[in-house]
């Protein structure tokens, strides 16, 4: 669109290994199956990528191992 490419992705996982949260916080191994949707955008100049962006909600992901 314009001068910007959309690419919508999904990511899915087995959480075998510990999750690192920040600040020392791991949430350990469930082995649970978990699915992460997002988007990224791409900004174009002059034929080449200027910038881009992801997005994506990290929470969903937790709330799927808790």
């Amino acid at each position: 669109v314009g001068n910007k490419a959309f690419a919508e992705w999904l990511i899915e996982a087995d959480h075998t290994g510990p999750l690192v949260l920040g600040e020392g916080e791991e949430l350990e191994a469930t082995g649970r199956h978990v699915q992460l949707a997002g988007v990224t955008v791409a900004d174009f100049r002059d034929g080449k990528i200027r910038s881009y962006r992801t997005y994506f909600d990290d929470i969903s992901l937790i709330e799927q191992l808790v």
